[in-house]
């Protein structure tokens, strides 16, 4: 709590993340949860607040020699939610990227 009784805004009191990864050789594969609680818009908790949210991620990594590949889906169930929204009078809210990829390739000199 924020010492004026309120919550400070934009900052959630819970936070969990429960990761499980496999490893074989060169091969890792991995998975992740991720929670955040609700949060307040203000600081005299007036303007309401967000709802919690929960996202699950995959990863998968090969190394060989000094390649390593990986490539990574976050938000795998296209989950829309907020990570951020401002009160300014009005509420703003900022979008965050649903489903969505990333692949590397990294040599290591």
């Amino acid at each position: 709590s924020y010492p004026g009784g309120g919550c400070i805004p934009n900052t959630a009191r819970e936070l969990a993340k429960f990761q499980f990864n496999y490893r074989r050789g060169g091969l890792e594969l991995g998975s992740e949860w991720l929670y955040t609680g609700s949060q307040t818009l203000d600081l005299a908790n007036s303007a309401g607040s967000t709802g919690g949210y929960s996202v699950v991620n995959l990863v998968g990594r090969y190394e060989r020699d000094r390649w390593t590949l990986q490539a990574r889906m976050n938000n795998i169930t296209s989950k829309e939610y907020t990570e951020l929204v401002t009160f300014f009078g009005t509420r703003a809210y900022y979008p965050s990227p649903e489903r969505n990829f990333s692949l590397s390739l990294r040599y290591d000199f």
